[in-house]
């Protein structure tokens, strides 16, 4: 299997919470590809969902290393910073992880996230308002997909799953107000 259907197939185990698995087959891609970038990246969100912050760091360096332009990597990297209490390096980061990817919810709302620490009430806003915009968007998308992907089976997985994506969009909301 080439590098691309197995790191769709580690994202996929990603996506379904299966860390470990997903894990086994990135670190086999790095192994073999050194400056895959993507897969460098999600070792690191693994490591965040380990709880092993300076590893992840470490990955998403790595990642950045292998491609500069990473604007996942760059914004998860950032979001690392800004727990640590490294809004200005961060803010860089941020500011050019969203020029890359315009259309990611996640740089967005870190970035918002920054904006709102130092106060800047009209660009935390605006971000915050787009990064929200885009993420319900998103999971309208994922929603519809994986109820798609649900047709058929039995069980209440569609219903669930639908209502647990509403409960984070609305978490997400009071945390960041």
């Amino acid at each position: 299997m080439d590098h691309d259907k197995r790191y769709e197939k580690a994202n996929r185990l990603f996506y379904h919470n299966q860390f470990r698995d997903a894990l086994d087959i990135l670190l086999e891609i790095v192994e073999e590809q050194p400056d895959h970038a993507l897969a460098l990246n999600k070792i690191g969100v693994i490591h965040i969902h380990f709880q092993q912050r300076q590893e992840a760091e470490d990955y998403f360096r790595r990642a950045l290393d292998a491609d500069p332009e990473c604007g996942a990597a760059m914004g998860n990297l950032a979001s690392l910073l800004v727990e640590r209490g490294e809004e200005e390096k961060a803010e860089v980061m941020l500011e050019k992880a969203a020029k890359l990817d315009p259309e990611n919810p996640y740089i967005l709302n870190n970035l918002a996230a920054v904006h709102k620490k130092r106060g800047d009430t009209e660009a935390y806003l605006s971000l915050y308002k787009k990064s929200q915009r885009l993420l319900r968007d998103k999971l309208k998308q994922d929603t519809r997909a994986d109820f798609h992907s649900l047709r058929g089976r039995s069980g209440c997985g569609g219903p669930a799953m639908l209502a647990m994506l509403l409960l984070l969009v609305v978490l997400m909301a009071l945390w960041l107000t």
